[in-house]
């Protein structure tokens, strides 16, 4: 009982945790029960809200919209120079974390940025996205990691400053009570509940390609 009452939970957690991996890239924005995800941070429409508000909501007075998402969906060539651009393009402020310091991407286009440097021998191993636990390579100041959620031929450069998750202090995969199933004699249930969201706080300082070959 005990090892089946283990498997069960474990496939319970693995369940909720590819719901939230998928959600942070498909960005199903109209599903409170899912992620905000980086789509909708990236998404370059001018009257779609995020956060409670549109592009076009909040203007400076020079004509700046410093609400907005940004993104591209022209085909890009994959090559060290697209990463380059891509970084630039999302750049916000001064200094060595005014560029996204991660690119996420699809693993087919991790495979050939991986096989770009390793003739050029131009990285290291990649060190935050080491912590997070995921495989990747650090590349001019930032980590390039393969996600397998990610869907194929995109790209997101994000910058660690500006992105993250808030998550409520009781809704960090809390357990319910087991509870009997109404109608079921005495079989028994019980939920797990994440109460969190992917948060940006600077839309501009990331950048999402979604067409890269």
């Amino acid at each position: 009982m005990i090892n089946l009452t283990t498997e069960e939970l474990e496939g319970a957690q693995e369940t909720l945790r590819d719901i939230m991996a998928t959600s942070l890239y498909n960005g199903l924005e109209g599903d409170d029960e899912n992620l905000t995800g980086l789509n909708s941070t990236c998404n370059t429409t001018a009257t779609t809200n995020y956060g409670g508000y549109a592009s076009n909501d909040i203007v400076s007075d020079d004509g700046t919209k410093v609400w907005t998402g940004l993104g591209s969906s022209t085909t890009t060539t994959l090559s060290l120079d697209a990463i380059r651009d891509l970084r630039t393009a999302a750049a916000y402020g001064k200094g060595k974390s005014a560029k996204p310091d991660f690119i996420a991407t699809d693993e087919t286009n991790y495979d050939t940025i991986l096989s770009i440097l390793q003739v050029q021998q131009r990285f290291t191993e990649g060190t935050k996205t080491a912590m997070a636990g995921f495989s990747g390579v650090r590349f001019e100041n930032c980590d390039i990691f393969p996600d397998r959620y990610c869907s194929s031929s995109n790209m997101y450069g994000l910058n660690s400053k500006h992105v993250g998750f808030a998550v409520h202090k009781n809704g960090l995969f809390q357990r319910s009570p087991w509870e009997f199933i109404a109608g079921s004699g005495r079989d028994k249930t019980l939920k797990i509940f994440f109460d969190g969201n992917f948060v940006c706080n600077n839309r501009r300082a990331n950048y999402r390609l979604s067409d890269v070959s």
